[in-house]
């Protein structure tokens, strides 16, 4: 029985006992009953509602992401763990294009906003690289240099040959945490070398 379960079951028994004591009281049944329901449905909502990485490279993406140590994330009980991308709070954006010349979709870059501790006081980002090698992506390494939030709106992750180009959008001096109005340009290099997936 999991947890939603057993709080549940002891949930429709209070709902008993207040209805059996409150039979002439249908505002407090109704009340007690909505409370229930908020109470178990936040858990599977939020269950649901993970975000997870989207078109064909999502599993390489998350399979680096729930494996990689050195993305700096910490348990429940703040012991140095890897990243989980529900409790985590992880937002995926991916971007797909042909860099090495393998393809339409054969090179993947993703920009993963996390939070590495159980505080949720502070984000991270990681950029990582993916390369299709036959059906399969395979990870092939991060960009720990690139800052902000992004890619800032109205642009896009440009794929040329061997490298990436786009903008994310920086703090200024006078910018308050939440609205970023500067902008940083990066050019990244992906090495797969054309045709090996390497």
């Amino acid at each position: 029985m999991t947890k939603v379960e057993t709080r549940a079951a002891l949930i429709a028994a209070a709902l008993i006992r207040t209805g059996l004591k409150s039979f002439f009281k249908p505002a407090a049944i109704f009340s007690a009953a909505l409370l229930a329901l908020i109470y178990i449905s936040s858990p599977l909502r939020a269950a649901e509602a993970a975000p997870t990485p989207s078109g064909p490279a999502a599993q390489a993406i998350l399979q680096w992401f729930t494996t990689d140590r050195s993305l700096g994330c910490f348990d429940q009980q703040g012991r140095d763990s890897v990243c989980a991308a529900g409790f985590n709070g992880a937002n995926f954006e991916v971007y797909y294009g042909d860099s090495t010349g393998d393809g339409p979709q054969a090179d993947a870059l993703t920009f993963v906003y996390y939070s590495g501790d159980p505080t949720g006081n502070g984000i991270a980002l990681a950029t990582a690289y993916f390369h299709r090698d036959g059906s399969n992506y395979r990870f092939m390494k991060t960009f720990p240099d690139v800052f902000g939030e992004g890619p800032v709106k109205g642009t896009t992750v440009r794929f040329l040959p061997g490298k990436a180009r786009f903008s994310m959008a920086v703090l200024r001096a006078n910018d308050p945490h939440c609205c970023p109005t500067g902008r940083a340009s990066y050019t990244v290099t992906l090495n797969a070398a054309p045709g090996t997936g390497r």
